[in-house]
């Protein structure tokens, strides 16, 4: 084999081996390796991958696509405003975490029946201590609730309940209503079917018990806690209850 054919494979082999190596070249740097997450409606299979590892104070890298439909990408537990996540195209994304924990990354954009299922976790590591600090737990842990049960409401007003005129029988209510212990623990609908079972509430009409209930959610909470629940409704919740 003459000398130049050699030199001519070889200089096959290193292009071949350079262009497969861009790719590695690319997932990687500073040490932190590029992790690619696919959008899928939930039936389909969601999120993919559905767990990430982190560490406290290294950026994760992150590289967004959709396989069907348009998605979008939020975590909780953070400030960050949702990322659209678009069929077709790659939306990069750079994390860093200031504290351990299970952080949980969901889709806030309405993407099929099964939307509310798009969520995925990153375990984030590190830190003080490689033990996650500890934290409250949702409230719907402490209440021991199922969210991915279905919850269907026994009974649902006629027409939209009103706190402002509600609150013109709240004489009548027993101050045992009133206690957030009370409202955290019933639906509006099982505070409903209470109220409408209490005799001292029997001259009232079906829409003025409804009335008291929007009153005694009303009455536990103040204008700042609405303007965040405003907040935080539209970025976790109105993509299915609009």
């Amino acid at each position: 084999m003459k000398r130049s054919e050699i030199l001519s494979r070889l200089l096959v082999i290193v292009g071949v081996v350079f262009v497969l190596s861009v790719p590695l070249v690319v997932r990687f740097y500073d040490g932190q390796g590029i992790v690619e997450i696919h959008a899928r409606m939930a039936e389909s299979g969601g999120w993919s991958p559905s767990s990430i590892q982190a560490q406290v104070g290294v950026p994760l890298y992150l590289r967004l696509t959709s396989d069907d439909v348009m998605h979008s990408f939020a975590i909780g537990q953070s400030d960050m405003l949702p990322v659209d996540v678009a069929p077709g195209k790659m939306t990069e994304l750079t994390l860093t975490f200031d504290k351990p924990g299970t952080y949980t990354y969901y889709c806030t954009r309405w993407c099929g029946p099964n939307h509310w299922r798009m969520r995925g976790t990153i375990e984030v590591s590190g830190g003080s201590s490689d033990a996650p600090q500890p934290v409250s737990p949702p409230l719907y842990m402490t209440l021991n609730l199922n969210i991915d049960a279905p919850h269907p409401a026994p009974v649902t007003p006629a027409e939209r309940p009103s706190a402002l005129r509600g609150a013109a029988f709240a004489a009548m209510l027993s101050s045992n209503y009133l206690m957030p212990d009370y409202y955290r623990t019933h639906s509006p609908a099982q505070a409903y079917l209470d109220l409408r079972a209490d005799s001292a509430l029997s001259s009232l009409s079906d829409p003025n018990v409804w009335d008291l209930v929007a009153y005694i959610w009303r009455s536990n909470t103040t204008p700042d806690g609405l303007a965040k629940g405003q907040q935080l409704f539209a970025q976790n919740c109105t993509a299915c209850h609009g």
